[in-house]
């Protein structure tokens, strides 16, 4: 249980000292996104206040110990996309700052940061587990109702997402047939 509680409060440390800075700054954040290369422009704003928001409650909740669970599944699908973003910035080679502590001091994007990615993922995944009771020393249980509500609403947010994106296309076609 020792490992169970230092990746948990290391995990907090991490997305507070990540994600404070972030949503003080907002605009710098975004500007950091665009930077990749990988969001179309309408999704970089949202993306900026959304994923800054989840790495600071995120951090409350695993400091705190309320809604553990639901904290490390929202970080599950957060640290697949800045771990995809990364991987793709390195097989692009481009020459980009990290932007992961902002406000902390700049620092390249590197494999290192890749793998600093996938280990907070894999801590986070080891801290789910135990909480989840994989390991047989879990004092805590979520049920197959949360986990559905989990999975409906990453369903809701990736519907959402697609009906932007389409309601984006639509406006552009018709802003140039009609000329607004």
């Amino acid at each position: 249980m020792e490992i169970y509680y230092v990746l948990r409060y290391l995990l907090a440390i991490i997305f507070l000292v990540s994600g404070l800075p972030k949503i003080i700054r907002i605009r710098n954040f975004a500007e950091a996104i665009r930077e990749y290369n990988i969001l179309p422009k309408y999704l970089v704003l949202p993306f900026a206040y959304l994923s800054s928001w989840i790495e600071l409650l995120a951090a409350m909740a695993l400091a705190f110990g309320y809604y553990v669970i639901w904290a490390e599944l929202v970080l599950v699908p957060l640290l697949i996309s800045y771990g995809i973003a990364i991987g793709i910035n390195l097989y692009r080679k481009a020459d980009l700052n990290c932007h992961c502590f902002e406000g902390l001091g700049e620092s390249k994007l590197t494999f290192a940061t890749l793998m600093r990615a996938m280990f907070l993922l894999g801590a986070n995944l080891f801290v789910f587990a135990n909480d989840f009771g994989i390991f047989g020393t879990s004092y805590k249980t979520i049920s197959i109702l949360n986990l559905v509500v989990y999975a409906g609403l990453v369903l809701v947010l990736l519907l959402l997402i697609e009906l932007t994106q389409r309601g984006l296309i639509i406006a552009e076609k018709v802003k140039k047939e009609y000329g607004f």
